[in-house]
C-alpha cells in the first residue's frame, strides 16, 4: 500500500495505546514502525533488478518485522524513557500492520522469509484506496474533536476497515467464479492459470488475466454482468537463441521469478533484438508499464543493454540518463 495508508493505519494503532504511553510517543512509534519496512526503497538506487529481487523481501517478513520493531522501539526508548514493553508492542503492531496491508494488493510479498521464499499477494485492494484514507482520516479527526473517544474512534476505524476488506474478499470471489464459469478463451483451450485483480475506485469491476497453453487473455469482469467482458488476446511466441541469451542476465532471472504472467515480445533495434517481458497483472503490452524487463541482445547473442525502471523512478531516470533503460 501507499505510505499515507501505512501512516494513517499506524496512527490508528497508536491511538489504542494512549492510556499506556504519552500520545506523541504512541503516535510516532506507530508511524515510524508502520513505514520502516519500506526503507528497502533504497534498492532502487542500486538497480531495477535489485529492486525487483529484494523489495518486499526480508524487511517485510515475520523475522524482519520483529527485528525492525525492536530497532524502532529501542531508538524511541532512548529518547523518551517510557515503558519499553508498551513501546515495543506498538512498534510490533505497526510493523506487522505494514505487511498485512501490503498483502492486500497484487504486488507480491515474501512474508514468511526465511522459512519459505514463496511470494504472497491476496489481490483484494488496489495499491492506493481513497476509501481506506477516508475511514482512517475520519476516525483520527473524530478522536481529535471528541477527545474522550479517541480509542473508540480508532477501534471503529479498524473495524470498518476489516469489514471493507471482507466485502472485497467476497467481491473478489464472486468475480473469480463468474470468470471461471465461462472463461473467454478459444474453443478447446484449457485455463492453466488465472488471476483477478482490483481496479482503482471500483468495487464491482475487476481486471483478470487468463493463461492457456498458447495465449494470455486480459480483460474485465463485473459483478453485475452475466459473463466476463470481451478479452484482449496475446499470443505466446516461441523462444529462440536471443531469448535464451537474455535469460542469462540477473535482471531477467529476477523478473521472471517476480512476474506471474510474463508476456514475451521481440522487437528489432537495428541489428540487435530487444527481448521484452511485461507482467500482465499490471499493464498490457504497448501501455506504459513500470513492471517490465527489457534486454537488448546483439546478433552474437551478447547482452548489449538492460532496462527495467523501478516503478515511479522511471521518468526521473530517463531525464537524468537520457536513455530508455539502465546499464545494470
Amino acid at each position: 500500500m501507499d505510505n499515507l495508508t501505512h501512516t494513517l493505519f499506524g496512527a490508528a494503532v497508536g491511538r489504542l495505546f494512549e492510556d499506556k504511553l504519552p500520545r506523541r510517543v504512541a503516535f510516532w512509534t506507530a508511524a515510524a514502525s508502520s513505514n520502516f519496512p519500506d526503507l528497502d526503497f533504497v534498492y532502487r538506487l542500486d538497480s531495477a533488478a535489485k529492486y525487483f529481487d529484494l523489495h518486499r523481501g526480508f524487511s517485510h517478513s515475520v523475522v524482519g518485522l520483529s527485528l525492525e520493531a525492536v530497532l524502532v522501539a529501542g531508538v524511541i526508548y532512548l529518547f523518551v524513557r517510557q515503558k519499553f514493553k508498551w513501546i515495543f508492542l506498538v512498534a510490533l503492531m505497526g510493523s506487522f500492520g505494514h505487511t498485512l496491508l501490503d498483502l492486500l494488493n497484487p504486488y507480491p510479498t515474501c512474508a514468511l522469509l526465511p522459512f519459505t521464499d514463496r511470494k504472497f499477494a491476496w489481490d483484494l485492494v488496489f495499491i492506493v484506496d481513497p476509501f481506506i484514507w477516508l475511514v482512517l482520516i475520519t476516525a483520527l479527526i473524530w478522536g481529535r474533536v471528541k477527545f474522550d473517544f479517541r480509542k473508540g474512534a480508532a477501534l471503529t476505524a479498524l473495524f470498518v476497515f476489516s469489514g471493507y476488506v471482507t466485502l472485497r474478499l467476497f467481491a473478489h470471489e464472486g468475480a473469480a467464479q463468474k470468470l471461471l464459469a465461462r472463461p473467454p478463451v478459444e474453443t478447446g483451450e484449457k485455463v492453466r492459470d488465472w488471476g483477478v485483480y482490483p481496479r482503482p475506485l471500483e468495487f464491482w469491476q475487476w481486471r483478470y488475466v487468463l493463461e492457456t497453453d498458447n495465449n494470455f487473455y486480459r480483460g474485465e469482469v463485473s459483478l453485475f454482468a452475466d459473463t466476463p467482458l470481451p478479452a484482449a488476446r496475446y499470443a505466446k511466441i516461441g523462444e529462440n537463441d536471443y531469448v535464451a541469451a537474455a535469460k542469462e542476465s540477473y535482471l531477467s532471472r529476477v523478473f521472471l521469478r517476480f512476474a506471474r504472467f510474463p508476456y514475451l515480445s521481440l522487437d528489432h533495434r537495428g541489428e540487435d533484438i530487444l527481448v521484452r517481458w511485461d507482467d500482465l497483472r499490471y499493464a498490457a503490452p504497448g501501455e506504459e508499464n513500470f513492471f517490465n524487463a527489457l534486454v537488448l541482445v546483439s546478433p552474437e547473442k551478447k547482452i548489449v543493454e538492460l532496462g527495467a525502471p523501478p516503478v515511479l523512478v522511471k521518468r526521473v531516470w530517463q531525464r537524468v540518463m537520457g536513455k530508455w533503460g539502465s546499464k545494470t
